[in-house]
């Protein structure tokens, strides 16, 4: 029946029903799909921000996110029935209606555009498509569509439009089994008994002799490269050969119809015995891998005068890894982190790179047919080309305005200590904390002092420490024992982490206690790291704070204006107190941004 139509609850579903056009229309024009397009059109319009700036990190992670959105909505297919799925294969019977999609119709254009195609009396049905700056029309067809005369179909409904409106529209949806994602429109038009349009025919051009056209050259080389890949065009690996070899074509820059024509032509026998896959995997690939479209050139993949397959230049290299990842350099722990860009749901989800991923990284290459080798993947990993990553800046710059509210005074009045008032503990600390943040921050302060916490075995100190830092940072909360000398991973160290904590300071000697003193006012470590080839100078970020019993513990016979020493009775439970890390935070912000003095005088300390 003509009222029925293919639904899928979105995108990705792979399960469709039959529904009414009137429940299509339905959906459409309620608010059920209203969150889903503002969240789409509000990204959208940060996205185009991004564009504007050139900044590829967030224009890569921003595309990801609107894809996201678009595959959660729900879609009918106009010009075909299915079951059990969307691909060409699941196509039961061809229906006579053609989608036409008007997309990045111009601002000033939209309106009347609207107007024209909501107007038309051969529009079954019309509506804005998610972004806001497109239309689908879904246009009724007089007489039976067929496998022979669809294109011919699809394109007389589209140049109908076309010249009604002289907005072009997109070529790359002439597919048989062509979704229409479904978008809020309150004013959407549906005609349950629309106008038909004849079908013309429109003549294919005929092939110019001569030169033979790119697209087939393109085409050959694809084939010699899935060749190497070892993947044969035989019995039960057709479909991966073909999807392999179109994925190369998108690479190369090919149109996808083009590609489409010379696919259906290279491996006409695969397409007919299997009704006619061929449109759906050009369409899935070339959706799936927008960013590398146009990426490489066919004449780069040409073997060497030895018959070896090509070298892959960086260039190559690192169009695929940027299309598929997000890279960064934590300059804290000088660790390279890596996000998927495909696989994630969260975009700020990164993970460092091992040894095991690069190792995984590379065969991935290999797979892909990029011919390179270790070092020079290794090579691209830690190079100038990764951008560099903050996480104490990005953590703050994450944070909304300070409330107002003294967060830092309730995180430090869980201390109670002896023989020091409330009001004095607070004085010293509240600096020290500030101080501890503004040296990670800043290349040029270097935070002298060291906090410490003397008192029984069980009264929460190191628990105390620990909970100085928001859980998003406490990977850089490192506790150090005492091993009667210092080492080069210790100064490390003091460029890798925010707080290092000296536990058992009270067993330390008088040499261990003179270095640690001398570590704590350190301006930079220059030193070559574990598997380094040279030495580096990195800046001193981390601040030390200890904990300790014995209130004996100086032994420093030239001062002690190093130590922040504080006897504690009790502290309360800093796993259970629920502290507020956004107002502690935004407060130590704004703190810094108001010029608040975090260093001592000398009478002071």
């Amino acid at each position: 029946m003509t009222n029925e139509v293919t639904f899928f609850s979105s995108l990705t579903d792979k399960e469709p029903k039959l529904v009414s056009w009137e429940h299509v229309a339905t959906m459409i024009r309620s608010t059920q799909l209203q969150k889903q397009c503002d969240d789409y059109r509000s990204l959208l319009s940060i996205y185009q921000q991004a564009t504007d700036k050139g900044d590829k990190q967030q224009v890569r992670q921003l595309k990801s996110q609107l894809a996201h959105i678009k595959q959660q909505l729900p879609a009918f297919m106009p010009q075909a029935m299915a079951e059990g799925g969307k691909a060409a294969e699941n196509i039961t019977r061809l229906m006579p209606f053609m989608i036409v999609d008007l997309d990045h119709i111009p601002d000033d254009l939209m309106a009347t555009t609207e107007k024209m195609v909501k107007n038309c009396e051969y529009a079954r049905l019309a509506y804005r498509t998610v972004s806001g700056h497109g239309l689908h029309v879904i246009v009724k067809m007089d007489g039976e569509v067929t496998q022979d005369n669809f294109k011919d179909a699809w394109l007389t409904a589209n140049e109908m439009i076309k010249k009604l409106t002289g907005v072009d529209y997109d070529n790359q949806c002439g597919n048989i089994n062509r979704l229409s994602a479904l978008a809020c429109d309150p004013t959407a038009v549906y005609r349950p008994v629309s106008k038909a349009v004849k079908i013309k025919s429109h003549k294919r051009k005929a092939q110019k002799t001569g030169k033979r056209p790119a697209c087939e050259k393109a085409g050959a080389t694809a084939r010699k490269l899935v060749d190497n890949e070892g993947i044969a065009y035989e019995e039960g690996g057709r479909n991966n050969y073909v999807s392999r070899v179109i994925y190369w074509m998108n690479r190369f820059g090919v149109n996808a119809d083009k590609t489409l024509e010379w696919a259906e032509k290279e491996f006409e026998d695969y397409d007919i015995a299997n009704g006619h896959p061929i449109a759906g995997i050009v369409k899935a690939v070339y959706d799936k891998y927008t960013d590398e479209h146009n990426t490489c050139r066919p004449a780069a993949f040409a073997a060497d005068g030895n018959s070896r397959p090509r070298k892959s230049t960086i260039m190559e290299v690192e169009a695929y890894l940027t299309a598929r990842y997000t890279f960064r350099r934590n300059i804290l722990s000088q660790d390279v982190e890596q996000c998927h860009l495909m696989n994630q749901s969260q975009l700020s989800t990164f993970n460092i790179m091992t040894d095991a991923a690069e190792n995984s990284l590379w065969i991935e290459l290999q797979r892909a047919g990029l011919n390179t080798d270790m070092q020079t993947l290794h090579a691209y990993l830690t190079s100038n080309c990764i951008e560099q990553y903050h996480p104490v800046k990005s953590y703050l710059d994450s944070l909304p305005e300070w409330d107002g509210h003294d967060h830092i005074a309730d995180l430090l009045g869980m201390v109670h200590c002896r023989d020091c008032t409330p009001e004095k503990f607070d004085f010293y600390v509240r600096r020290w904390l500030v101080a501890m943040v503004a040296a990670t921050i800043d290349d040029e302060v270097v935070n002298h002092q060291i906090f410490v916490l003397l008192g029984p075995q069980g009264t929460y100190k190191t628990s105390f420490m620990n909970n100085l830092l928001p859980p998003e940072l406490r990977r850089y909360f490192c506790v150090k024992t005492n091993s009667q000398r210092m080492t080069k991973d210790d100064a490390f160290a003091l460029t890798e982490n925010i707080l290092i904590d000296m536990e058992e300071i009270d067993s330390m000697g008088r040499q261990e206690v003179n270095q640690l003193k001398a570590m704590a006012s350190q301006p930079f470590v220059k030193d070559r790291p574990v598997y380094g080839r040279s030495k580096v100078r990195l800046p001193h970020r981390a601040s030390f704070c200890a904990t300790g019993n014995n209130l004996q513990f100086l032994t420093d016979d030239t001062g002690n204006r190093r130590w922040l020493v504080f006897e504690v009775d009790h502290i309360d439970n800093p796993w259970e107190a629920n502290i507020n890390y956004v107002g502690v935070y935004s407060q130590i912000r704004h703190l810094l941004d108001t010029g608040f003095r975090y260093w001592f005088d000398t009478g002071e300390v």
